[in-house]
């Protein structure tokens, strides 16, 4: 998706041991939160939501993401957003 690799980047506000920022190319919008800690971790998504489109765990595909996402230890989420 030419959105993640060429698109805009912009950081969002993160609790700390985490970053989160958004890809935006045309039309297309993603999210990106990574939890780099040891520890689960909420980041919260205003006026945002969409579908988890990849997990570190493999295992949230198509997950719906509402305002928050709440991300395991050392978990990183691709979410696309408007989904």
């Amino acid at each position: 998706r030419p959105a993640l690799s060429v698109g805009t980047k912009a950081l969002l506000p993160a609790p700390e041991g985490t970053i989160a920022y958004e890809r935006r190319y045309g039309d297309a919008a993603f999210f990106v939160a990574l939890n780099l800690t040891h520890e689960p971790q909420e980041l919260r998504l205003p006026d945002r939501s969409g579908r988890v489109l990849l997990s570190t765990h493999l295992d949230r595909e198509q997950e719906a993401v509402h305002e928050c996402v709440r991300l395991r230890a050392d978990e990183g989420l691709v979410v696309e957003v408007g989904q």
